[in-house]
């Protein structure tokens, strides 16, 4: 019968490539060897290379004399018993090779019980535990048997034991009966013991009669102090872990008892320790401290040194004293339970609880190092009944929590980090994540607030600082939009939490907005959109910071939509108020000026629901006024901002309205002083009133332009110093439309001093020689022309290619060196 060799790279050869095939002596090729096959194109080569050695090693067995199948079986048995397993690899290897095409049942039967040995020693050797050989182990054991061979105690042992590692715990309770039968001395009574504790040990504790079999166990005869002490604890944690704490308290004094006579009988001192820290605890959660603490101190003497009973029963101790709110005897106590037991199990617990004090305590840098400690421990598979993933979880998240409501934003944050790492393998729990989204979202607002301050802080701020601060609120917003994603992938699948997988969506699109991704803000406010119901009071809030998104992205068509949904379906609403003035923005960027004109002056005029008083009735105001500024209908925007001054009382919109106000006259100036020149035919007495209202025009952009620059005299953020500088070209400007030479020169000099970087500082320079020749000082004009020039010479080519400059270098060189000192200098801003 020939043997196919599926390949095995669990158990490697010593001295062999780790890519060899090795013999693991099923009958067919398993699914896994033959995909491994196809995988590792080493194999083939290897395998021709191994059957040029076999052909050479038969042809001289032929001319020498071949061995038999039963003394190559025999050969390697041999060599299992002195444990050579190296050549008891190579007689199988022969074997399989083709010399079992005519071996008879009973050899086939050694074979494959060979076989089975093999694996296991060889597993044992190296020190590994792979479920796929312990498979087929079981399965040479197996099909040996069904050959007609009777496995030896020793083999039915190992059978049993790899059948318990791949849960085929129909077989372990088969051999176990047999091995039960065919007991005859100490050695296999010994050997059935052990394969009973690994079966207890594997099967959960909620299996059908597990109770049972485990007191069995405890009650047999030949089981060992130690392992009848196991079996009283794993029985006492089952009924802790059910709650039943009363019922645990009772049969722990029991065990007690019962352990303490079977010492007796052997004369062998009692393993008590664990027990007596299991009873302890149930004292201590039946609210019975005192009882609980002299449990501890038995336990404390029954206990071997460094051992995980006695770090048990340390830190058993500590959590009393946390209990009774000594927090720091308890921190100690850990402290004590980590340096007398430092391999113990139970410095998971002692971690745990040491972080969470540290925390309490306000020691969050100590807190975070034993937090992260019990995570790598959970990660390198270390286990403690106490201390599983959801307890840690648990933890973590409380005290994340806590530090959040603190205000500890960064230790929130990095204590909820650690939580979502308990889950690499996958998305965690939404609370998890929703965790790290609130901390991270929190940070990144207060982050935004100080770039905002340091970006506004005139001459101040440092360029370095401004940069870290918006790296920070970028980065800390994308990891917030990260962890709501997370969540809302969550809470997708749980019918019960469909409204905060909803409040995730809108989470989403919030911080992918705030981080400078708008693209990925659409699609989510879009999404949260979708999934909202028509009810829903936040979806016309969402249906609003789509159409805000939607207009930052130029896509004003998609905008106009979404506002004049907004108005239309919920017209009383908050996010309609505010939807009209960008609405009129998104007319006026597609180029209808007139619909974004009427938009605004429908809804100042009562048109809508808003009333004088509201907020956005004053927002619209000031909009129209604007836009009456920017498409030069200076005349219709001045009764507006009047309107908006009588009713605005916060004086940064006050400032804002009156340097409107100063814009909007001195065009409407202009513009009648246009009419006064165009030729028209007019009488006496209409030039005499257009000339007046232009006067009084002019008057009124020099009231407004003063005021600004009252207001700003001292000016601490960006916003006032950019205020101020408008506000004293346009006083100079109207000055100088008004032929108030002096006061004209008095504002450019202030613009040219404070000012010398920017563009409009030329300007200023420019005029106030102009202003020097109407008053006929020549050599004040010269010193102001050359002034212009070192000023242009030294300006940045940035500055002077910015928007807000008039013109560029190259003209601003040409016009000042050709143009002369003279009456009919031209001012730089009608150039």
């Amino acid at each position: 019968m020939a043997q196919e060799r599926p390949g095995n790279t669990e158990v490697p050869r010593s001295g062999v490539s780790e890519d060899t095939p090795l013999v693991t002596y099923d009958i067919e090729p398993t699914p896994e060897a033959s995909w491994a096959g196809r995988k590792w194109w080493r194999l083939p080569m290897l395998g021709l290379g191994g059957a040029v050695v076999l052909a050479a090693v038969w042809t001289t067995a032929l001319e020498l004399g071949t061995p038999t199948v039963g003394e190559t079986l025999q050969a390697a048995q041999q060599a299992r018993d002195q444990s050579d397993l190296t050549a008891m690899q190579h007689h199988l290897d022969v074997l399989a090779a083709g010399a079992m095409d005519t071996a008879s049942i009973s050899e086939l039967a050694r074979y494959h019980a060979l076989s089975g040995d093999w694996i296991w020693l060889r597993q044992k050797w190296l020190d590994i535990s792979d479920q796929r050989n312990f498979e087929r182990i079981a399965s040479n054991y197996n099909r040996a048997e069904d050959l007609g061979l009777r496995l030896d105690a020793v083999r039915e042992e190992r059978w049993a034991m790899a059948s318990i590692a791949i849960e085929s715990f129909d077989t372990t309770m088969m051999l176990l009966e047999r091995m039960h039968d065919a007991e005859s001395d100490d050695a296999a009574m010994y050997r059935r013991n052990r394969v009973r504790r690994a079966w207890l040990e594997a099967v959960p504790h909620g299996a059908a009669d597990w109770e049972q079999h485990l007191t069995s166990y405890r009650d047999d005869a030949v089981t060992s102090l130690e392992d009848m002490a196991w079996a009283m604890q794993r029985l006492a944690r089952a009924r802790i872990e059910g709650g039943r704490n009363q019922e645990a308290a009772r049969l722990l004094h029991a065990d007690l008892r019962r352990l303490e006579g079977r010492s007796i009988e052997r004369n062998v001192r009692a393993p008590m320790g664990g027990l007596l820290v299991l009873l302890a605890r149930c004292e201590r959660d039946l609210g019975r401290y005192e009882e609980a603490e002299r449990v501890l101190t038995m336990a404390l003497d029954a206990c071997p040194k460094a051992s995980t009973e006695r770090g048990d029963a340390l830190v058993l101790q500590g959590e009393l004293l946390a209990a009774h709110g000594l927090l720091e005897a308890a921190v100690e106590q850990f402290d004590l339970a980590l340096i007398e037991t430092p391999a113990s199990a139970s410095n998971m617990p002692a971690l745990l609880h040491r972080g969470e004090l540290r925390s309490m305590l306000g020691d969050h840098a100590g807190a975070m190092a034993d937090f992260s400690q019990v995570v790598h421990l959970l990660e390198t598979q270390r286990t403690h009944p106490d201390v599983d993933l959801r307890r840690v979880e648990g933890v973590l998240m409380d005290r994340s929590e806590s530090a959040m409501l603190q205000n500890h934003l960064s230790e929130s944050l990095a204590i909820a980090q650690l939580a979502w790492e308990l889950h690499r393998e996958g998305d965690p729990p939404g609370p998890v994540a929703n965790a790290v989204a609130l901390a991270a979202g929190q940070l990144a607002q207060d982050a935004g607030s100080r770039l905002q301050a340091a970006t506004d802080r005139m001459g101040m701020h440092d360029a370095s600082e401004v940069a870290k601060l918006r790296t920070r609120t970028i980065s800390l917003h994308k990891r917030a939009a990260q962890a709501s994603r997370a969540a809302a992938n969550w809470w997708y699948d749980l019918p019960d939490e469909q409204e905060r997988w909803r409040a995730a969506l809108a989470d989403i699109g919030r911080h992918e907005d705030a981080a400078g991704r708008t693209s990925e803000a659409i699609d989510a406010y879009q999404n949260a959109v979708d999934a909202s119901i028509e009810m829903d009071p936040h979806r016309v809030e969402l249906m609003y910071s789509l159409g805000q998104c939607l207009q930052v992205e130029c896509r004003f068509e998609e905008a106009m939509k979404w506002y004049q949904r907004i108005i239309s379906e919920r017209p009383g609403s908050p996010a309609a108020t505010r939807s009209h003035v960008p609405l009129s923005r998104c007319y006026e960027a597609l180029g209808r000026v007139d619909d974004a004109w009427i938009e605004l002056q429908r809804i100042v005029e009562g048109a809508g629901v808003l009333t004088p008083e509201a907020a956005d009735h004053r927002r619209a105001l000031l909009e129209l006024g604007g836009l009456g500024y920017r498409t030069g209908r200076y005349m219709e925007s001045l009764p507006w901002l009047d309107a908006f001054l009588a009713r605005e009382a916060d004086e940064a919109r006050v400032i804002e309205a009156q340097l409107l106000v100063s814009g909007c006259a001195r065009g409407a100036a202009r513009t009648v002083e246009m009419e006064l020149i165009d030729g028209s035919p007019r009488s006496a007495g209409q030039c005499v009133e257009l000339e007046s209202l232009r006067h009084d025009l002019l008057l009124r952009a020099l009231e407004a332009s003063t005021i600004v620059e009252r207001a700003t005299i001292n000016p601490v953020t960006r916003n006032e110093v950019d205020l101020r500088r408008r506000a004293l070209v346009d006083h100079g400007d109207t000055a100088w439309d008004l032929g108030l030479w002096p006061d004209a020169i008095r504002a450019y000099e202030q613009v040219a001093r404070d000012y010398p970087d920017h563009p409009v500082s030329m300007h200023a320079l420019v005029q106030v020689a102009s202003a020097w020749i109407e008053l006929g000082d020549r050599d004040r004009a010269e010193t102001a022309h050359q002034r212009a020039l070192r000023r242009l010479e030294s300006m940045p080519d940035s500055n002077l290619a910015a928007m807000d400059s008039l013109l560029d270098r190259e003209v601003w060189d040409r016009w000042m060196r050709v143009m002369p000192v003279e009456a009919t200098l031209a001012t730089g801003e009608e150039q």
